[in-house]
């Protein structure tokens, strides 16, 4: 009887575990993302980007702190996040679903509203390649926005601790409780 008492605590626990990571909050981060398929940016030029709803950016007038997460998104393979309070004033953070609360961004718009366009000085020989499939692009797109981390990031490692705790001991409890 005492056995049985303790499989079903465990099987309870297992279930609060389990509801708790499901509903632990998850601090959002600030994604920079250079790799995501782009418009063809070599062949354009600053106006007709313009034109397109795209904002260009020089890389010399970005912010140091701009400079180097532009730079190290090229050095982590076209990725790179960062906590919320580390951000640049240059980029636009907003979330997709806050880009379409506001009335001046189409559903169409939002998504180059999301993205900053950064003209490369020309002998770009001290920043890394490009991402665009021309390593000797003019343009690079970043796309930056906030959202939450991966799912097996460091950022969720207390959610996932939960959930395999809890199957843990769902998984004992309700394996002992069946076999008796």
């Amino acid at each position: 009887m005492r056995e049985t008492h303790r499989d079903l605590t465990l099987v309870a626990l297992g279930v609060v575990l389990l509801a708790a990571a499901a509903v632990v909050p998850v601090d959002a981060v600030r994604w920079h993302d250079t790799s995501v398929e782009q418009p063809d940016f070599a062949e354009g030029n600053a106006t007709e980007l313009r034109s397109d709803g795209y904002e260009i950016v020089a890389y010399e007038t970005l912010s140091e702190r701009g400079r180097e997460l532009y730079v190290a998104t090229l050095e982590n393979g076209g990725q790179y996040r960062v906590s919320p309070n580390e951000g640049a004033d240059d980029f636009d953070y907003r979330t997709r679903a806050e880009l379409l609360g506001d009335a001046n961004v189409s559903g169409l718009d939002a998504g180059r509203a999301m993205q900053v366009v950064v003209e490369r000085p020309n002998g770009t020989a001290e920043l890394p390649p490009a991402d665009e499939e021309s390593p000797d692009a003019r343009y690079d797109a970043v796309l930056t926005k906030t959202a939450p981390p991966p799912l097996l990031s460091v950022g969720r490692a207390h959610q996932l601790a939960l959930a395999l705790a809890g199957l843990g001991c769902f998984g004992y409890g309700g394996s002992r409780f069946v076999t008796l």
